[in-house]
């Protein structure tokens, strides 16, 4: 396959497509309008923290078949395919700021003015239903002098990627949804989805742009929604004894209408999808004068659960003025670097105003927390490091390398073995008596849950992802 791709932003969305598309023998045109995180990308390295992205990047550069363009101008009448991959972040008033997107397309049909081939303009950022048809083709077309689907395709191709295994979700999605302007430009699209996937074509639908884009706000609000309610059953099953929110989660997940992937209570959902896309679907419904009251209580539910935990910390501490306290996970969730939108966020911000010393550590993430919270934060450079002396230990993030912590860790290094445990990532070890161990979802008294994860029937569950502890 030797079809030549433009992508216009090297996000996780932008840069993991480029990645698998080189390698499978495409040329790839990458250009990022951050200068720092261009050098990065030329120099075979990714910007940000994804498994085996890294690897990718080196093997290409070697290869040449992916390069990093300085004007996208000139890129676009050499493609075969210009993807548009840049970020839609919230705006203060819950509105999708397009402003990226808006350069990104004016920057695409200044080169289509000079393409004399057809060319697939693809529209992978995630937008309101209605927002291609109209602002992108507008666009296109008044600053490239040419017809949308005459003289060049448009498609909207909504992404469906989950950080932590975006390149095992490019190249194994679970459906392809192509939102076409015409049958010739989903033709094209499908077309070169067929050669890059081969055999391995995951299900296809074709709809119109605007069904395509609802498609993809639809999915993420209701993933939120999933998250918020387990969280809610997780605060109520504290309130029994031998209760186990996991053990419900598992129960549930048996009934196939229900499944057992985004049942994983925790402090909150976050990232970069999630929050922003159920925020600018729920403000933009109001805009056509609809409630879409069951994503808005999903979103109330996300705000109030970081900070339930503050409640827990100052039960479990008395005073906290002065009191240090170790945070173990920053990122949203594990095998990410990205903080955005991360419950560890608004938990530590308002662990420092109520005066205690935070002392911070996470795997892979340590540089982004760095340039969120300066100097108000302390940062350790392990695990041991960060609880050494602390009055409280809470753990946000389920790396796998806090599963391997031992008792003996807390009972000899802190100062008063308190763990707070928001990802129950310690519960089936034999605790010392001497740890106060508190974790969110489960009863105070929950003695039953060593038996149940040795289940046979638990280990066979068929709704249940080897991925189950990644949740989104």
């Amino acid at each position: 396959m030797q079809k030549r791709i433009l992508i216009v932003g090297a996000g996780y969305v932008g840069l993991v497509s480029a990645a698998c598309y080189a390698q499978s023998g495409s040329r790839v045109a990458v250009y990022e309008k951050d200068q720092a995180k261009r050098g990065i990308i030329a120099s075979g390295r990714s910007w940000f923290y994804e498994p085996s992205l890294d690897r990718m990047l080196r093997n290409l550069k070697k290869t040449r078949r992916m390069t990093v363009v300085l004007d996208p101008v000139s890129a676009v009448a050499s493609s075969d395919l210009a993807m548009i991959t840049v970020g839609t972040p919230t705006r203060r008033d819950g509105i999708a700021d397009l402003s990226d997107l808006d350069r990104a397309c004016r920057d695409i049909a200044e080169g289509l003015k000079l393409a004399s081939r057809y060319v697939l303009v693809v529209i992978r950022s995630t937008v309101l239903p209605g927002t291609t048809s109209e602002l992108v083709r507008r666009t296109l077309e008044r600053f490239s002098g040419k017809k949308a689907g005459r003289d060049f395709g448009l498609v909207v191709y909504p992404e469906f990627l989950r950080e932590g295994s975006a390149v095992r979700d490019t190249l194994h999605p679970s459906r392809i949804v192509i939102g076409e302007l015409d049958r010739c430009s989903g033709n094209a699209l499908e077309r070169f989805l067929k050669e890059f996937y081969g055999r391995d074509l995951p299900p296809l639908i074709r709809v119109n742009m605007a069904t395509a884009e609802m498609i993809k706000g639809a999915s993420n609000a209701f993933l939120a929604t999933k998250v918020s309610f387990i969280n809610e059953i997780a605060n109520l099953c504290e309130s029994f004894n031998n209760v186990d929110v996991d053990r419900v989660a598992d129960g549930m997940g048996y009934d196939h209408r229900i499944g057992r992937e985004f049942l994983n209570a925790g402090p909150g959902f976050g990232g970069s999808c999630l929050p922003k896309d159920l925020k600018a679907l729920v403000k933009g419904a109001r805009q056509f004068g609809v409630r879409l009251r069951v994503a808005e209580a999903a979103l109330a539910a996300n705000e109030l659960q970081p900070l339930r935990l503050i409640g827990l910390v100052r039960e479990l501490v008395g005073n906290t003025r002065g009191k240090k306290v170790a945070v173990l996970g920053l990122s949203f969730k594990p095998s990410t670097s990205d903080m955005r939108m991360a419950p560890s966020v608004k938990i530590i911000r308002a662990l420092v105003k109520t005066g205690m010393r935070v002392k911070v550590y996470d795997p892979e993430a340590m540089e982004n927390a760095k340039s969120l919270f300066a100097d108000s934060v302390a940062y350790a450079s392990s695990a041991r490091n960060c609880v050494r002396q602390a009055d409280c230990c809470l753990i946000l993030t389920e790396w796998g390398e806090f599963s391997a912590l031992t008792s003996g860790l807390f009972v000899q290094t802190m100062k008063k073995a308190v763990v707070i445990d928001c990802r129950r990532v310690l519960k089936s070890l034999k605790l010392d008596s001497r740890i106060v161990y508190r974790a969110l979802g489960i009863g105070r008294e929950a003695s039953d849950a060593i038996v149940w994860r040795n289940c046979t029937m638990r280990r066979e569950h068929p709704n249940k992802s080897r991925g189950r502890r990644h949740p989104i």
